[in-house]
C-alpha cells in the first residue's frame, strides 16, 4: 500500500513541477500577451488544485506524504475555483474573433469569486441554505461557464482557417473540458469520504489536468499567432516562399468569385461549397484565406464583402429607397438579424442608423 502511495505521490510531484514550468515559460516568453496570461494562471491555478487536493485527502494518506497548506489553503481554494471562468474567457479571446466578452459573463464570474470564500467567511448562514449558496451555486456556475467555453470552441469549427487552432479546439474539447466538468460535478455529486485511496482522484483530475495543459502547450508553440492579442492582425512573413508564388493565381481566383461573381449573395455559403465552386483542395483554400487573405474565420470574410455591399446599396441613389430587409436578403443572409448583427460590428451602427446619417451628410 505504500508502494502505491508513493507512486502517487511522485505523480503529484511531476505533475506539479511540469505544470509550474509550463506556467513561468508563458509567462516569460509573453509577459505582455493577454492569453499567455490566462494560461500562466490556469497553469498555477492547476498547481493549488494539486495541493489543495491531497491535502483535503489527507485522511487517506499516510503522514510522510501529506501536505498542510496552513494559512494559505482559503486563498488557494478560491484561487482554484477560478479555472472554469479564466478558461471561459481564454476560449473566448482565442476562438471568438472580433466578439467582445459579455458583460453579463463578468458579472455572473464575479458572483461567483465572491460566493466562494469572502461572502461565506462574512455570514453566518443556515447549513442547508449556505450549502446550496455556497457550494452548489458556485459549482453551477462554474459548470456553466465550462459549457459555455465548450459552446465556443464547437462554434464555427468548420470557418475557422487556421489549422492549428483547428486542432488546439480538439485539445480544448476532448481534455480540458471533461477535466473541468468531471471536477465541478464531483464538488456537487460525491461525498467527501466517498472516495477510494486516492486512486480515482488522481487519475481522473490530476493526470487530466496535465494532459490537457500539457496539450494546449503543445498546439500554441505550433504557431505565434495563438499569441496574437484579440483584435490585432496576424503576423506576415516578410519572405515570399515558393508555395506563396504558386497561390497567387489561387487569390486572384478568390477575389473574382467575392468581387466580380459575388458568391456572397449565396445564402447558406460554406468552405466546402467554395472549394467545390473555384475547384481548389479545401485544405489549400483555408490556409490561402488565412495565410493571403488575412481572415482567420470563413464568415469573417464572407460577412466583410455581405456588409460592404449592403454599405453600399443602403446609400445608392437608386436603392435607397429599398427596405434593409430588401438588401439583408439580396447580399446573402436569410434574415435580419443576422444582419443586423454584422453590420453593427463592422459599422458600429445599425443599417438604418448607417442609412440616415449618409442621408444627413449627402442629402441630394
Amino acid at each position: 500500500m505504500m508502494e502505491l502511495h508513493l507512486f502517487l505521490f511522485a505523480i503529484d510531484v511531476v505533475a506539479f513541477i511540469t505544470i509550474s514550468l509550463v506556467g513561468i515559460n508563458f509567462l516569460v516568453s509573453q509577459p505582455k500577451n493577454f492569453n499567455a496570461r490566462l494560461l500562466t494562471l490556469i497553469c498555477f491555478n492547476t498547481a493549488c488544485y494539486i495541493i489543495f487536493t491531497r491535502y483535503i485527502y489527507s485522511n487517506l494518506i499516510p503522514s510522510p506524504y501529506q501536505v498542510d497548506p496552513g494559512g494559505l489553503l482559503i486563498p488557494m481554494r478560491l484561487v482554484m475555483n477560478l479555472t472554469p471562468g479564466l478558461f471561459m474567457i481564454l476560449a473566448h479571446s482565442l476562438f471568438q474573433d472580433g466578439q467582445k466578452f459579455p458583460r453579463w459573463l463578468l458579472a455572473a464570474f464575479a458572483l461567483q469569486i465572491l460566493l466562494e470564500e469572502p461572502i461565506p467567511l462574512a455570514l453566518s448562514i443556515d447549513v442547508a441554505l449556505g450549502d446550496f449558496l455556497f457550494e452548489t451555486t458556485p459549482a453551477l456556475l462554474q459548470l456553466v461557464f465550462t459549457c459555455l467555453a465548450m459552446a465556443w470552441t464547437i462554434e464555427n469549427w468548420r470557418a475557422d482557417m487556421v489549422e492549428e487552432r483547428r486542432i488546439l479546439r480538439v485539445a480544448f474539447l476532448l481534455i480540458v473540458g471533461i477535466t473541468i466538468i468531471f471536477s465541478v460535478l464531483a464538488r456537487v455529486l460525491i461525498p467527501l469520504g466517498f472516495v477510494t485511496p486516492l486512486a480515482t482522484h488522481l487519475s481522473s483530475a490530476i493526470l487530466c489536468a496535465l494532459m490537457g495543459v500539457m496539450g494546449i502547450f503543445a498546439a500554441l508553440r505550433r504557431g505565434t499567432h495563438f499569441f496574437t492579442e484579440p483584435g490585432k492582425p496576424l503576423p506576415v512573413p516578410n519572405v515570399p516562399t515558393p508555395e506563396d508564388v504558386l497561390s497567387e493565381r489561387d487569390v486572384a481566383t478568390i477575389r473574382d468569385a467575392f468581387e466580380k461573381n459575388h458568391i456572397h449573395r449565396e445564402g447558406g455559403l460554406s468552405i466546402g461549397s467554395l472549394a467545390a465552386k473555384l475547384a481548389i483542395p479545401e485544405y489549400r483554400l483555408r490556409k490561402i484565406i488565412h495565410k493571403k487573405l488575412g481572415y482567420r474565420n470563413f464568415n469573417a470574410l464572407v460577412h466583410n464583402y455581405r456588409i460592404q455591399e449592403a454599405a453600399k446599396r443602403l446609400v445608392s441613389s437608386d436603392e435607397r429607397h429599398l427596405p434593409i430587409l430588401t438588401i439583408a436578403l439580396s447580399v446573402g443572409y436569410q434574415s435580419i438579424n443576422p444582419f443586423n448583427r454584422a453590420f453593427r460590428e463592422l459599422k458600429d451602427m445599425s443599417p438604418s442608423e448607417y442609412r440616415t446619417q449618409h442621408s444627413l451628410n449627402n442629402p441630394d
